[in-house]
């Protein structure tokens, strides 16, 4: 209802017959988990008069506005340009997700933002330069690194992903053109 505030940590965690969140103007947070494991989620949409979130360009995410982060995702999200981070735990859970794009604006991406999500296999990071994340962002379960996963990076990049935290433990990296 339009009087709902905000939702705590894991206040749908794990609703497998959740399949899409409609968000009111009048919340102006989600805590993190807030719809983790809740794998056939597939449509956030935030309503367009809110100003603290957004589900900008439909991108099936909600985003908190005040910093361009995306604070929940699922397996159906495409993160759009104007988006520079991925908060903690953002799509942990979701199951269904196979293929994450990072475009070159990305700044950060938090904790956990990708743990147990064992199908992602294909992680494409657009950065120029790669920031450090935690060696959690992309565990499988029980601190397991995904190492099915394999992250595709900018030609000339691929030496610097080496050497960044997090990025490192990616056993197969490949270097990609803009053009692929």
């Amino acid at each position: 209802p339009e009087t709902v505030k905000g939702f705590y940590n894991s206040s749908f965690r794990g609703c497998l017959g959740l399949t899409q969140v409609y968000i009111p103007a009048s919340v102006s947070s989600v805590g993190g988990q807030a719809f983790n494991s809740s794998y056939n989620l597939m449509s956030h949409k935030v309503d367009p008069n809110n100003p603290y979130l957004d589900s900008r360009d439909d991108c099936n995410a909600i985003v908190r506005t005040a910093d361009n982060t995306i604070v929940t995702g699922c397996a159906a999200t495409v993160i759009p340009e104007t988006v520079t981070g991925i908060g903690y735990n953002a799509f942990a859970g979701h199951q269904k997700i196979e293929t994450m794009t990072f475009h070159k604006n990305m700044t950060s991406i938090g904790d956990r933002a990708f743990e147990a999500c064992p199908n992602l296999l294909k992680v494409v990071a657009w950065m120029p330069a790669p920031f450090a994340i935690t060696n959690n962002t992309f565990t499988v379960y029980y601190g397991q690194f995904n190492s099915d996963a394999t992250l595709y990076v900018p030609k000339g990049t691929k030496t610097a992903y080496q050497n960044t935290q997090g990025w490192s433990l990616f056993t197969k990296m490949l270097e990609m053109n803009e053009d692929d």
